[in-house]
């Protein structure tokens, strides 16, 4: 059996694309997904699969059963439990004990930024901000605790990069690091 991390973006905000966790976990289930659990209302699920399927496979079978179910479509993006302790484990920034955990995001690319747009983003300046990019992560250390006050949003990354992007705080990807241990997941 393969554990999943499923992160689904833009739920739950400010009134709009309304989903119930109660109802998610549901939804899991009907596709076929195990031993669901919710992290918060912000759409953040570890659960598990039976089959061997690929994490593109996944996000596909979620966001075409919320697309069924509610009639819009939630960007979805999935990572094998393995992967997200590894995404985890690799951020720079936390060997800084005197930056604020308040401080710290994870942007995850859905696909392979290409390498020239990578290279143009170096050359914006983003003044206090700071970011790391690792494969398909983007770790951030914001230079307040203010998220919203960053330039390091999802839309700033998705401009730069032409890929759709994820984000989450440091406490979330701390907590759902800490959730996957029920499932016997470990580093």
């Amino acid at each position: 059996m393969q554990t999943y991390i499923s992160l689904l973006r833009g739920i739950n905000v400010g009134g709009r694309r309304k989903i119930k966790m109660a109802e998610l976990r549901q939804h899991c289930q009907d596709i076929g997904f195990l031993n669901t659990k919710t992290y918060i209302q912000s759409g953040n699920l570890i659960f598990q699969v039976k089959d061997s399927v690929s994490t593109n496979e996944v996000a596909q079978q979620l966001k075409e059963k919320i697309q069924a179910e509610y009639g819009f479509e939630v960007p979805t993006l999935s990572i094998k439990a393995e992967d997200w302790l590894t995404i985890q484990k690799q951020n720079p920034y936390c060997a800084d004990s005197s930056i604020d955990i308040k401080r710290l995001h994870l942007s995850l690319l859905h696909e392979t930024a290409q390498q020239e747009k990578i290279d143009q983003l170096k050359s914006i300046d983003i003044q206090a901000d700071q970011y790391t990019i690792q494969d398909k992560s983007i770790y951030i250390c914001a230079a307040t605790e203010r998220y919203s006050q960053c330039k390091l949003q999802n839309h700033f990354f998705e401009r730069k990069l032409a890929v759709a992007t994820t984000t989450r705080n440091w406490k979330t990807v701390n907590k759902l690091t800490e959730l996957l241990a029920a499932y016997q997941v470990h580093f």
